[in-house]
């Protein structure tokens, strides 16, 4: 009887500990997330123009450094490859279409360097731009 007492015990104590936990986590990254929204409205409107990092942490008056932390923490990459992963995602639906060349859509994404584009969409999505555009390819999507 005290064994059993003993394991339920046990088994309450974790299964609540973790509840709560969690309920912790899921309340800090709601927080984040609501601190940096001005950050991510700005990115979804201006993802074709230059952002840095410092940009952001000045419109949200913080640190760069505590902008990275925050991002990753609120959104799970770092802001850059948040930004690069916007620009990836508008260049693909802009590929599919067929109406622009690879070089007009990387521009209109705002990607000025070519094979840096093309370093990334290939990482990304594991086949080329142009192979996209002509319908070569299915993109691989992670």
């Amino acid at each position: 009887c005290r064994a059993l007492v003993t394991e339920l015990l046990v088994y309450l104590s974790r299964n609540y500990r973790s509840e709560t936990l969690w309920a912790k986590g899921v309340a800090k990254r709601q927080k984040d997330l609501e601190r940096l929204a001005p950050a991510l409205q700005y990115i979804e409107k201006n993802y074709t123009e230059r952002i840095t990092v410092g940009q952001l942490a000045q419109m949200l008056c913080l640190s760069p450094d505590r902008l990275s932390h925050l991002f990753h923490e609120g959104v799970g990459q770092p802001p850059l490859q948040y930004i690069n992963e916007i620009r990836l995602r508008k260049a693909m639906h802009l590929l599919n279409t067929g109406e622009y060349t690879v070089t007009e859509v990387a521009q209109a994404v705002g990607f000025y360097d070519y094979n840096h584009f093309g370093r990334l969409f290939r990482r990304r999505y594991g086949c080329t731009p142009n192979q996209v555009r002509q319908g070569k390819s299915t993109p691989i999507t992670k």
